[in-house]
């Protein structure tokens, strides 16, 4: 490796035994200095002609008395990236030959690191690097999460040199000095525990056994969080208080009050459940997800009750009152911590919350969707996107997690508020309008960018009007009678805004040829977006089917008048941008009307969904008192009868031009691949239906469709008759056919 080793008789004031060790040499200064030039900023020397030998050299140096300089050297040096590199191998040293480390000078380390970290090494500008301070506090995290293991064994932790007292008192002290940089430093301090404590196996540094970290983990949560919090309440909250906040020192705090609200609890008390929850899936567990339901809920124990629910909700009230700062909301970063903070406090439950506390829940759940609906008229931020996004997340949330039900029975102003909201809201995304302002002089948002928030906020909005169709239905006697009307309306206008956004969309594909949202080709995404567009209809079926069947039959009428007008003379380009248009529409309608009218088989025997029974009972009973037959000839009487035809009408224009031979431009295959799927989805549950399955049967629907009616037997044909035809008739289209 050089031609001129280190002196190993020198001493180290942390690693004494540097002074024998004698095993392989290492050329200092230049050297390791052209090692990391070459690594980091690419700057190759003859020495280090490419990256993989430079690597070799710093690997070795972790295994040469090098090692025990490496402090002094990150101390002294002027180039960030050989201070970088300098601190690696020392965090590297520490972890390897911790079993050599005394108490004393395991504390002594720390505390030279830390002075690093505050450029207190003769004004060392390097040190102030913030990644370099990052990763100095990195290994002071180290450093105290090792040193935690012996205190986790013990049950108590009056040592005032344990670690758990040291890290609370450490950052108290930082907090509170004068030096702005010192309160930064103490706070990234803290944030940086947290994350190694949080870490585990192969993310941790240490490369401890999971019981190791699970100890840890727990000692910490029992003994530190809530004190941090605490501390981090007290020290956000004289912060919001001054009459200019400073956000040098507000953004690290609220980021350290994310961490902690972030935190995966042990419920049970134990850390062999620790070890279990901390652990699971991490030996060979491929399936394991971090984000599963267990962990989106905050779970704390009983004794989190006074800091997050009780005592007015601390936590809570400094996050609302922090918004309301014009600074805060001026600020990004500080804005959108103060919102995810707020989504976090949506997610408490379990014993600090328990659901026997009904009371306290309703209130909890007012407190969270008040607040939110409050602030999300606050549009004065800079960035109004992101703003809409984040509270559309925390309002998902709160309902997923305390009932809709909930607010309906103890705060009915503010379930009404948030219904209005989230229509409000929705209409406002999905209006066709690019952007400017309407007639009114409101505000348009923009929803024609797949990476844009629009899409984001309106699948949020669909969860929680899908969830509060479901709580319905499963606990309609406990609701008010008028509820599902009124939730009805409001599905309604939002059902007709989105096809009408729907179509728009449809028209700028077929003008420009490109596609808007991608994302519409993942079908996975693609059925769970259309399913809960499609609760919507069904709380609203009358008007929705009713729109639906209009939709269709118009574009069934334009592309049957182009076929007609082309076997005399060319179609314009405007006749065939309007058949194009047609074609990419009818996509759009027949997905939605699929999605409405039928549920996915999927293993289950499909079913007329109930919702739209009862409708087809209603028109079943209307048509009886009328003197109607019921036949197919009277479907306009019948909503499902009407939709059903306005497809197989469509599908009988399609296979009249196909067996004619008349495979052009007024047929599209993507367009017929799609029909199929419809009469797939729509004939496993409406084609000669089993009786025995329905507790109410509409008559006409049976009439129509039933096994022994002749209507029903002609829909079936036709279905038939439209698969032959593509598959012996199309045959150069693979994909149909298939």
């Amino acid at each position: 490796w050089g031609a001129h080793p280190i002196p190993t008789n020198h001493p180290s004031p942390f690693f004494p035994h540097a002074r024998s060790s004698t095993s392989g040499t290492m050329e200092s200064g230049g050297e390791f200095e052209a090692a990391c030039a070459a690594m980091s900023i690419g700057r190759f020397s003859s020495r280090f002609p490419d990256t993989k030998r430079a690597e070799a050299y710093l690997e070795a140096a972790k295994r040469s008395p090098l090692r025990y300089k490496c402090l002094d050297i990150a101390k002294k040096t002027r180039l960030d990236y050989v201070a970088f590199h300098a601190i690696s191998i020392v965090r590297h040293t520490i972890v390897k030959e911790w079993g050599s480390l005394q108490g004393k000078r395991v504390m002594g380390i720390r505390k030279e690191l830390l002075s690093m970290a505050l450029g207190g090494n003769n004004g060392n500008k390097v040190l102030l690097n913030p990644a370099i301070q990052k990763q100095l506090m990195h290994v002071v995290a180290v450093i105290t999460k090792r040193g935690w293991s012996v205190e986790a064994d013990s049950s108590s932790s009056s040592s005032s040199s344990s670690s758990s007292s040291w890290m609370l008192q450490e950052t108290k002290r930082m907090l509170s000095d004068q030096n702005t940089t010192v309160r930064v430093m103490g706070l990234r301090l803290c944030s940086a525990v947290i994350d190694e404590i949080a870490s585990e196996g192969s993310n941790s540094a240490l490369g401890q056994s999971l019981e190791f970290h699970a100890k840890v983990r727990f000692s910490f949560e029992r003994r530190c969080l809530k004190s941090l919090i605490a501390l981090m309440i007290q020290f956000v909250g004289a912060l919001s208080s001054s009459p200019s906040i400073d956000m040098k020192l507000l953004i690290p705090g609220l980021q350290v009050i994310q961490q902690i609200l972030s935190w995966k609890f042990c419920a049970t008390g134990s850390v062999q459940a620790a070890l279990r929850a901390w652990s699971k899936g991490r030996a060979g567990n491929e399936d394991y997800d971090d984000d599963s339901d267990e962990y989106q809920f905050l779970q704390p124990g009983k004794d989190w009750a006074e800091i997050l629910v009780l005592n007015n909700n601390p936590v809570l009230r400094l996050m609302f009152s922090l918004y309301n700062s014009k600074a805060v909301r001026g600020d990004q970063q500080a804005s959108h911590l103060v919102r995810e903070n707020i989504r976090l406090l949506a997610s408490v439950r379990g014993k600090v919350l328990p659901a026997t506390e009904r009371k306290l829940r309703a209130e909890y759940a007012n407190k969270i969707v008040s607040g939110t609906l409050g602030m999300a008229k606050m549009l004065s931020c800079c960035d109004v996107g992101a703003h809409v996004l984040d509270c559309c997340r925390v309002l998902s949330r709160a309902v997923d997690n305390y009932k809709f039900l909930t607010l309906v029975l103890h705060a009915p102003k503010t379930a009404q508020h948030l219904l209005q909201y989230v229509t409000e809201t929705a209409t406002r995304i999905l209006h066709v309008d690019k952007g400017g302002c309407n007639k009114g002089g409101d505000e348009v948002l923009d929803f024609n960018d797949l990476e844009t928030w629009q899409n984001e906020s309106l699948d949020q909005l669909l969860d929680i009007l899908t969830g509060i169709l479901l709580e319905i239905r499963f606990n309609r006697r406990k609701f008010p009678q008028n509820v599902g009307a009124v939730l009805g309306r409001y599905c309604e206008t939002i059902f007709a805004r989105y096809v009408q956004k729907r179509l728009h969309f449809a028209t700028e594909e077929a003008r420009s040829g490109v596609e808007h949202q991608e994302q519409f080709h993942d079908d996975e995404y693609l059925n769970e977006h259309f399913d809960s567009v499609a609760a919507l209809a069904r709380a609203s079926c009358g008007p929705s089917l009713e729109l639906l069947s209009k939709l269709i039959d118009q574009r069934t009428s334009l592309l049957a008048g182009a076929a007609n007008s082309k076997t005399q003379r060319a179609l314009s380009a405007d006749e065939t941008f309007r058949v194009r248009e047609a074609q990419e529409q009818l996509f759009y309608l027949l997905r939605l009307l699929g999605h409405t009218m039928a549920d996915s088989a999927d293993g289950e025997v499909p079913q007329i969904p109930d919702e739209l029974m009862r409708l087809s009972s209603a028109a079943s009973s209307s048509a009886s008192s009328s003197g109607n037959n019921g036949n197919m000839n009277s479907g306009e009487v019948d909503p499902l009868v009407k939709a059903s035809q306005s497809v197989l009408r469509y599908s009988a224009f399609e296979s009249k031009l196909i067996k004619a031979g008349r495979l052009d431009e007024t047929l599209s295959p993507f367009t017929a691949i799609t029909l199929i799927w419809f009469l797939r989805r729509w004939g496993l549950s409406y084609l000669m239906p089993n009786e025995s399955l329905y507790s109410t049967v509409s008559e006409r629907l049976w009439r129509a469709f039933g096994q022994d009616s002749k209507s029903g037997l002609m829909a079936l044909e036709a279905v038939v008759d439209k698969v032959a035809t593509n598959i012996l008739d199309w045959p150069q289209s693979f994909e149909v056919a298939e």
